[in-house]
This record gives structure tokens, C-alpha cells and sequence, in this order.
């Protein structure tokens, strides 16, 4: 199974709404929404639109899209593609939800039905030889997060910002007194007996650098939530792995957006000893810090991340959990119990 990445969706249907080609009864908040897809990520300004569009849905909701898309519902002959894609664009815009909105920060979630297989523009484009079986993908309205869960990411950004701020701060006072607190939590976490002072002033360096990039990140325009659909239904292999993750991203920027994809674990039955709420914005920072600063998966907490014989500093200092829980342990979210879970492996 391949993976299919957002931005490529994101691609196609940008294409597809700029042209403005849509009928009633969803004229009006399509023509609102031109300019949906931006350069940089979706457009804020269309958030009431949005949510007009979904009242418009609120019944009858594949026959109104259909016909938004210039597609007769009663039809019995396949519609042409581009009406297909046109009907892919507004069903994709009916699962987008601005979830979280405060001064620059602006938190998305692309919440697909559950029984795509597909993001909208590969669902759809599975079935466009069967007028029966595009209206029944359009009719599927049970998400794949649903209301609270997409609550609870806009809800982990705003945290893990807090989280992040906090730990600018730390590190600040780390580089200034080396016997200070926040030193000692950077030794917890990046150090052991054979770490220098030498050793010690570069990793603050990487750490400030690199929490500077992921505050920003956190606190941008543009985060985008999703989950992959192509992985939904794996049975074994890589697929497998990644749908019974937590989360995952492509690192390095590789796609524009800051784009996280939630996956079976996040919201599922888990092994680790922290709270829902904590663990979710630590996913949320060990995430980001892999698409900003190129952080590595060495070792996760469960293995334990206490630096030593079998953990050298120097894989701490590009580990994503290591960056994850120093951050946390800067906003003093960790309880001591907590830490040394964490530090030993549970």
C-alpha cells in the first residue's frame, strides 16, 4: 500500500477550487472560499464558510455535493473526472475544521470518514464508474477523530507552545548559571559521567536553536492534523508499524506545511504512565521537533532514556523523545514518578 501524502492532496484540490466552477446549493460559500488553499496553508478567514457549508450538508449531503459538483444525482452513467474532482474538493472542505485560533496560531484538522481508504480525491476516483457508489462515499459522515479528539490536538498545540516558551527560558538560565535548576534538567536528560562542560554548552546551543524553530512552529499560522487513510485497514509490514504509531511526519520540511499525521496510538490503549492530556502534547513536540530540527527516533521512552552505556549523550541530543520530555520537564508537566519512568523504560 502506498503512502499518500496531504500536500499531494493538497495539490490537487488547490487546483480544483481555484477554478470556481460550482453550482448551488453550494455556490455561494465556494465563491466565499476561492482562496481556501493558500500559498502557505489554508486560509483562516474562510472558517464561517466552512461551517455554512456543513449546516448546507446537514442533510442530503451526497445529492447536494453532487450537484454543487455540476453532477445530476439521479444520473446513471458515470460523470466526467473533472466533475468527480469537483465533488472530491467539497467533500474534503466539509471534514476541514479550524480547531484552535488564537493571534498567530492556527491549528487545522482534516478529519476524513472513517471508511475512506482514501484522502477524498483517491476515494472518489475509485468509484467514478459507479453513480451508486460515489453517492454512498459521499454520504459517509463518521469521522475518523470526531469533535472531542479534534478539540483535544487544538488543545495539545496550545500546551506544547506553553511547554516550548517555558523551556526557552530553561535553557536561557542553563547557558547563564551552570549551577542552576535548569541545568540539572539538562544533564537528566543529554548528559552522563562523560559529558563535559565543554560537551554541555554545545548541546544548549542545539537545544535553543533548535525549541526557537519549533516555538515558532507551534505558534505559526499553519498546523495541520490529519491521519494517513492509505494505512487505514494494514495488517503487517511498514504500513502496519505506522498505523499503530502514535504519530508520525515527514521530517526536514520535506512537505511545506508543519503536517502531523495522528495515528491508532495516540488516541488508543497505551503502555506509558503519563496522562492523556501530557503524553498528547509531548507526542505533539517530539513531532515537530523531527519536521524543524531533524531529530532522530534512537530510542523511545518505554526503552528508557537515562544517557549511559547504552545510550550515548550524543544520540540523546538528536532524539526526539529526549527533546520531548526535557520539554516537558521544563514546564514542570513531569512528576517525579514520571521522570524516572521514562528514565529506566516501563
Amino acid at each position: 500500500m502506498a503512502l499518500e501524502v496531504f500536500s499531494a492532496e493538497y495539490r490537487t484540490l488547490k487546483e480544483i477550487v481555484s477554478k470556481g466552477q460550482f453550482d448551488e446549493p453550494l455556490k455561494a460559500a465556494m465563491g466565499q472560499m476561492g482562496n481556501i488553499f493558500g500559498t502557505d496553508g489554508f486560509d483562516p478567514d474562510c472558517e464561517a464558510p466552512l461551517e455554512q457549508m456543513r449546516g448546507l450538508l446537514f442533510v442530503q449531503e451526497h445529492d447536494r455535493i453532487l450537484s454543487s459538483a455540476g453532477i445530476d444525482p439521479k444520473a446513471t452513467t458515470a460523470p466526467p473526472l473533472e466533475s468527480v474532482m469537483r465533488a472530491a474538493a467539497l467533500k474534503f472542505l466539509r471534514h476541514l475544521y479550524l480547531v484552535h485560533r488564537r493571534g498567530s496560531q492556527k491549528v487545522w484538522v482534516a478529519d476524513t470518514p472513517k471508511s475512506y481508504r482514501h484522502y477524498p480525491s483517491g476515494e472518489l476516483d475509485s468509484v467514478k464508474s459507479s453513480m451508486l457508489n460515489l453517492r454512498a462515499r459521499l454520504g459517509e459522515k463518521d469521522e475518523q477523530f470526531g469533535p472531542q479528539r479534534r478539540a483535544a490536538l487544538g488543545e495539545a498545540v496550545t500546551t506544547g507552545l506553553a511547554w516550548c516558551q517555558r523551556t526557552n527560558m530553561a535553557l536561557a538560565e542553563a547557558a547563564a548559571n551552570p549551577a542552576s535548576k535548569a541545568m540539572e534538567k539538562v544533564r537528566r536528560w543529554f548528559s552522563s559521567s562523560v559529558t563535559t562542560e565543554e560537551d554541555l554548552e554545545q548541546m544548549i546551543g542545539e537545544l535553543q536553536a533548535g525549541f526557537k524553530k519549533v516555538t515558532a512552529t507551534l505558534n505559526s499560522n499553519q498546523m495541520v492534523f490529519t491521519d494517513m487513510p492509505s494505512l487505514r485497514g494494514a495488517t503487517s509490514g511498514e504500513d502496519f508499524k505506522l498505523l499503530n504509531a502514535y504519530a508520525f511526519v515527514f521530517g526536514g520540511r520535506w512537505e511545506k506545511l508543519p503536517i502531523v499525521y495522528i495515528e491508532n496510538l495516540f488516541f488508543g490503549q497505551h503502555r506509558s504512565p503519563l496522562p492523556d492530556r501530557t503524553l498528547w502534547a509531548l507526542t505533539v513536540v517530539h513531532e515537530v521537533t523531527h519536521i524543524d530540527c531533524s531529530t532522530k527516533d534512537h530510542r523511545y521512552d518505554e526503552s528508557g532514556l537515562k544517557c549511559g552505556p547504552m545510550f550515548d549523550p550524543d544520540d540523546a541530543v538528536e532524539n526526539a523523545d529526549s527533546w520531548a520530555y526535557f520539554c516537558a520537564d521544563c514546564a514542570d508537566a513531569l512528576t517525579p514518578s514520571q521522570i524516572n519512568a521514562a528514565m529506566i523504560g516501563f
